[in-house]
C-alpha cells in the first residue's frame, strides 16, 4: 500500500507543479 500513497504524493506534487 506503500506505492498507493507515495502515487498520491507525487500526483499531489505534479499537480501543483512544486516538483
Amino acid at each position: 500500500m506503500g506505492f498507493y500513497l507515495t502515487s498520491r504524493i507525487m500526483k499531489n506534487i505534479k499537480s501543483q507543479g512544486n516538483g
